[in-house]
């Protein structure tokens, strides 16, 4: 065997040691949940996003539930928007709404330490998500992995979705379009946001 082929063979055989000692993104999402549980403050919420796009279970659109757990905290109902938070939480931990539901019923029941919990989730998530981009063009264009992420971020905004437009640029990339409404000054403001992986998951939805 010739120098050459010694070479390639030892760069084949590192690669796949490298790769085997990664890892399986269900592993290391299972990992960094169980920290997120515990508040750890030092969580990479991007890296955990990504991951939940790579899981056999990702849910773009979210847990169909008949019940809004917001909705049910505004009409007073605090034990069943508990109840409907958990069992969205339950199948998807990051979820945005979820987490700002039970963070509420904490703080009407005076649960310090559960309300800053989910706090703690609502913050890292939209954290990630403000770091990706501003919103205000294709190319700077907030990058989310769910469509409730979108409606929490723009709610963070202070802005309520008026209207709604689906874009692709030439490289292949989706956006949604929202247009919101600022519900105290009535100022209307246009918020980008990558979808690439919902309408990747959609895709593989719909493949034959």
């Amino acid at each position: 065997m010739s120098s050459k082929s010694i070479s390639v063979l030892i760069v084949a055989v590192l690669l796949a040691a490298q790769a085997s000692a990664q890892p399986a993104p269900q592993e290391e999402f299972q990992a960094l949940l169980e920290r997120v549980k515990k508040s750890d403050a030092s969580v990479d919420f991007t890296r955990m996003r990504q991951l939940q796009t790579q899981l056999d279970d990702y849910e773009p659109y979210g847990l169909d539930v008949k019940e809004n757990p917001l909705a049910l905290v505004r009409d007073g109902k605090l034990e069943r928007a508990q109840a409907v938070a958990q069992q969205v939480l339950a199948v998807s931990y990051l979820d945005l709404e979820a987490h700002t539901a039970a963070a509420r019923v904490a703080e009407e029941r005076g649960d310090k330490a559960a309300a800053a919990h989910h706090r703690y989730v609502v913050d890292g998530v939209l954290d990630s998500i403000l770091k990706s981009g501003d919103g205000k063009t294709t190319g700077t264009a907030y990058v989310v992995i769910t469509v409730s992420e979108e409606y929490a971020t723009m709610g963070h905004l202070g802005l309520q979705v008026a209207e709604q437009s689906l874009l692709n640029d030439d490289a292949g990339h989706a956006y949604d379009l929202l247009k919101g409404v600022n519900p105290e000054t009535k100022a209307t403001q246009e918020v980008y946001f990558n979808i690439d992986s919902i309408m990747g998951a959609a895709a593989k939805m719909f493949s034959p």
